[in-house]
């Protein structure tokens, strides 16, 4: 009797062993399923941080690109707005050397017994200067030399390179202290018109 309660027994426990088994591969399966998603999601992690970090680059890249196109726009615009005031500069001082030429030259007009009291110089037109000048004569026979000086004005030979006096332009002449045989003051006032074929 006590040997067949063994053997029920160790029945018993073979049962028991059996009965587990089931329990222990689903264990085994669950363990395995949770394996290969770890697995799998470290996978996915790491694919999308090679995206992020190839995105990072390209953005960065740009970024870079983006910024270096601003530069050189800003760089541009410096040079630009540096052209233009060189450019700006060279007509002034181009300008200020016509001009300064053209008094140099007006200096043909003035002879050596006149005193200027006052000249003025205005533009009509592109190519015409208003010359308009106030002196007194000094010297013997004042007023004679200033007729022979307007004569000659009038018959155009006291000149200037590039320009010559519009034809009727040249004013009446206007005399004072006409008392006084070695000064008299007079007023001459004439347009002149470039001469662009001698001015080249």
């Amino acid at each position: 009797m006590p040997l067949k309660i063994n053997l029920i027994h160790e029945q018993q426990e073979i049962l028991a062993i059996q009965a587990k088994d089931p329990l222990k591969f689903v264990i085994m399966g669950t363990v395995s399923v949770l394996v290969l998603l770890a697995a799998y999601t470290g996978y996915v992690y790491m694919k999308y941080s090679g995206v992020v970090s190839v995105n990072t680059q390209a953005v960065n890249k740009w970024n870079t690109v983006e910024k270096k196109y601003k530069e050189l726009l800003e760089q541009e615009k410096s040079q630009n707005a540096l052209q233009a005031k060189a450019d700006s500069l060279d007509r002034t001082v181009n300008k200020k050397v016509l001009i300064a030429n053209f008094l140099d030259d007006l200096r043909t007009f003035i002879r050596p017994e006149m005193k200027l009291s006052s000249m003025t110089l205005s533009r009509t037109g592109e190519n015409e200067i208003n010359v308009k000048y106030n002196a007194t004569w000094v010297g013997e026979s004042a007023q004679e030399n200033v007729g022979k000086y307007y004569n000659e004005l009038e018959g155009g030979k006291i000149k200037i390179k590039g320009y010559e006096m519009a034809p009727g332009s040249l004013n009446p002449l206007t005399l004072a202290n006409t008392d006084n045989a070695t000064r008299v003051s007079f007023s001459i006032a004439f347009r002149l018109k470039a001469n662009l074929e001698e001015r080249k």
